[in-house]
């Protein structure tokens, strides 16, 4: 039992039900029990993934999240007002399967590479279907159950069809959410066509195109050539940004398959469609008028507004006044069926006479149906479950695609890839179309694949290239601050010398050009992340340094232990009177250390260099400022290498000798010491221009400088 429960035979079997699920779109099995089948089948993995994989952090926020859920369930029931509660609960536990699936597959750590296993099969599956069924004049048409009346090649061969006549979806349930399945995977195919270009990825992207033209409604038919001439846009600029070679076959393919695209467009059934809606209206009217009663024949003659809404959905007898103010609006408005059903359910608000809660808590999914769907996604969920509804439900979903987009910007040498930005653009299509054409991000059908799709991309966009600890070249130590000091102590004993350099932003942007000044720092193990920059930008580039260690600190923490072990420091550096000051301030503190030496920095580096030698310290700080102090102990090491610690300590002793505040501790929390010395040394602002020029950087050309040795490449 424990081996099935492995991650590899997890993903295994997630992947063999994913493909098969798609079978249960087709209208046999489209129903309550299918939709429940899946629904427990993620519940499981989740469930499973919940117990064996997740951690402590992540099973106190995701019972958290269940629990404010839960809440809200219960709010948004008891404003509930004649419905079906377990319906209603029923809809809630689907709407809950996004965040569960995103979860099992992110902790399943499931790639790309496992995604494009299924994608052509599920796309030659559903498109192969759609397309067979057409030729043969099988299956249903796109807007009904009605059988089709032309294939294909009736488009260019007899214009007396209707647009809904020779339109199909195969025999699937509906065809606005196989469209969206689709869309989510046309990007992915032309990514693995892009990394294998060959007849059969070519023959599925063909397929997946023909299959959109010929469920033919607008979404479907005009997508496509947008998906692929921004594809074409992005290969090429990624091409030249990235300087690669360019891959002409892929480009030149898709531009052929544009012109295919765009000659068959021309005489598809969306160029029929163009007054559709408008002529089935007035024939619906024309046709059932006799079946009308008399008052309502005589009020909505004249107007364009579908006679099923007044009739049917929403009876007149029920609310004359409704009926009679909006027949009143222009026949631009009311022949927009989505306007109608909008109107219907805010007259059904302003009824129940209770604004707040219905604003905020929703008046029910089972409720808005029985009377009409709204086929538009988040207007359609903001009536029914409300704002807190929305955030709780559908927020995740911008919230995650904001989180891929913050990801790849902030490594875009390495995340701005054409894969990740096509399957970042499948996304975002079928959030979109969720809009347009509604019923999908209540659907089960379409919550599967775009929910693998999105955490397919977590992964792919989260996913450590090489733990580098290193910014714009610049070896970085992760160790704590307690560990650098007990490895000191151990090594001073021993008599190696140590010397620590501080990575701060300004100090990178001072030296990151000098290759051979980068080698000097990175022949050092200590080198400190002094500067919240540093630390940010490690973490942005998926480094495994957490926090700040501040030099102040450091330097305080080596004096501690230098008064234990009876090592003599020497203090060089600062202004006239510093030096000295920082001897007494410390030894105050600590009152058995020995200070064997001080001296200003504005003295020659002869006689310093002359008198720290021959008072032979253990520890050495240097206060000249970088780069300073920095090239100072580079030129000068061999001279000093009796010395078994040498720090470079900027402005820490005018810190110590209180000539210069520290920043109150609440700047220190929110880490803007930089902004507080900034205000009060304004001189600094100046240098601190540096700090836009290391974003940059690192934003754009770490791995490059990481990379770069002399002209070669680092191990």
């Amino acid at each position: 039992m424990k081996k099935l429960l492995e991650k590899q035979n997890l993903i295994k079997t997630m992947l063999i039900l994913y493909t098969f699920s798609i079978v249960l779109d087709l209208h046999v099995f489209y129903n309550r029990i299918s939709t429940l089948i899946r629904v427990l089948i993620i519940s499981i993995f989740f469930v499973i993934v919940f117990v064996r994989y997740a951690t402590r952090k992540e099973r106190k926020y995701l019972l958290l999240y269940f629990f404010m859920l839960l809440i809200y369930l219960v709010m948004h029931l008891l404003n509930l007002r004649n419905n079906n509660l377990l319906s209603e609960c029923l809809y809630f536990l689907k709407m809950l399967m996004p965040l569960m699936l995103v979860f099992t597959i992110y902790k399943l750590d499931i790639k790309f590479d496992c995604l494009k296993k299924v994608v052509n099969p599920c796309i030659l599956f559903i498109s192969g279907s759609i397309v067979l069924c057409n030729l043969f004049k099988l299956g249903f048409s796109s807007y009904s159950f009605g059988a089709l009346q032309g294939n294909i090649f009736s488009w260019f061969q007899d214009s007396s069809f209707e647009y809904y006549q020779v339109s199909g979806k195969g025999y699937f349930h509906l065809a606005n959410q196989i469209v969206a399945i689709i869309l989510l995977y046309l990007p992915i195919i032309l990514v693995i066509l892009k990394e294998k270009f060959n007849g059969y990825n070519l023959f599925v992207l063909c397929i997946a195109l023909l299959s959109l033209l010929i469920i033919g409604n607008r979404i479907s038919s005009w997508a496509p050539i947008i998906v692929i001439v921004i594809a074409i846009f992005l290969d090429f600029f990624i091409t030249l940004l990235k300087k690669n070679k360019i891959d002409y076959r892929f480009l030149l393919g898709l531009l052929f398959l544009v012109l295919c695209y765009g000659l068959i467009f021309s005489q598809s059934p969306i160029i029929k469609r163009e007054g559709y809606y408008n002529d089935l209206v007035f024939d619906a009217q024309n046709n059932e008028s006799n079946e009308i009663d008399e008052q309502l024949e005589t009020i909505l003659s004249g107007t364009v507004i579908n006679i099923n809404f007044p009739r049917y959905y929403y009876p007149y007898e029920n609310d004359p006044e409704f009926w009679n103010n909006l027949i009143q609006l222009p026949d631009e408005r009311l022949v927009d069926s989505r306007f109608i059903e909008i109107k219907i359910v805010q007259r059904i608000i302003e009824l129940n006479n209770n604004y707040f809660k219905d604003r905020f808590l929703g008046i029910g999914y089972d409720r808005i149906i029985n009377i009409q769907n709204i086929e538009r996604d988040y207007v359609m969920q903001y009536y029914s479950i409300g704002i807190i509804g929305c955030v709780l439900f559908l927020g995740g979903y911008f919230a995650l695609l904001l989180y891929l987009g913050f990801k790849i910007f902030i490594n875009l040498e390495k995340k701005f890839t054409y894969r990740n930005l096509m399957l970042l653009m499948g996304i975002c299509l079928v959030l979109l179309a969720a809009y347009f054409s509604g019923n999908l991000l209540n659907s089960i059908s379409v919550m599967i694949p775009l929910c693998f799709v999105l955490g397919v991309t977590l992964n792919e966009v989260r996913r450590k290239e090489q733990c580098y600890n290193r910014i714009l070249g610049f070896k970085v130590c992760s160790l704590s601050e307690e560990e650098i000091i007990k490895k000191l102590d151990g090594e001073i004993s021993q008599g190696k010398q140590n010397i620590i350099f501080n990575i701060n932003p300004l100090i990178v942007a001072n030296f990151y050009k000098d290759y051979k000044i980068v080698e000097e720092f990175n022949k050092e193990k200590y080198n400190i992340p002094d500067g919240i920059g540093t630390v940010f930008a490690l973490k942005m580039k998926d480094g495994d340094v957490t926090q700040r260690i501040a030099g102040v600190d450091l330097v305080d923490n080596i004096v501690a232990m230098a008064e234990k072990r009876k090592y003599k420091i020497y203090l060089y550096g600062s202004k006239d009177g510093v030096a000295v000051k920082a001897k007494e301030e410390l030894e105050k503190k600590y009152p058995k250390i020995k200070i064997v030496g001080t001296l200003s920095g504005y003295e020659k580096e002869a006689k310093a260099l002359k008198d720290i030698v021959q008072k032979q310290p253990d520890i050495l700080f240097v206060a000249l400022g970088s780069p300073k102090q920095e090239l100072f102990i580079i030129n000068n090491k061999r001279k000093l290498k009796n010395i078994k610690v040498i720090m470079p300590v900027g402005g820490s002793l005018d810190v110590i000798s209180n000539t210069v505040k520290r920043a109150p501790e609440q700047y220190s929390k929110w880490h803007l010491e930089w902004l507080y010395r900034m205000v009060k040394e304004p001189k600094r602002i100046k240098k601190n221009l540096n700090l836009f020029k290391f974003v940059f950087l690192v934003l754009f050309r770490n791995s490059w400088y990481n990379e770069k040795k002399n002209g070669e490449v680092n191990d």
